[in-house]
């Protein structure tokens, strides 16, 4: 009788069409070479990238703070590590 393993959601990067796309290094884990505290489930350089320049794009031409602050807008940016 064949034995199923349940993959742990944290492990699931998303689903497509229903089918899990998986993180990498998730057979790692299967196998018993890593912890699921070592696997890689941050920010890649390019997400980092785009999102430094957005908030210095919206810093730099946001020039009239009194309109700025009026329209309560929030930069926040949140960091995986």
């Amino acid at each position: 009788m064949t034995e199923t393993i349940q993959i742990p959601k944290i492990l699931i990067y998303e689903e497509f069409d229903g089918h899990p796309i998986y993180r990498k290094g998730y057979r790692d884990f299967m196998l018993g070479l890593k912890t699921i505290e070592e696997i890689s489930m941050g920010t890649s350089t390019l997400q980092w990238f785009i999102t430094s320049s957005l908030n210095k794009f919206l810093i730099v031409y946001v020039s009239d703070y009194a309109a700025f602050k009026r329209k309560r807008i929030q930069i926040i940016s949140v960091v995986n590590n």
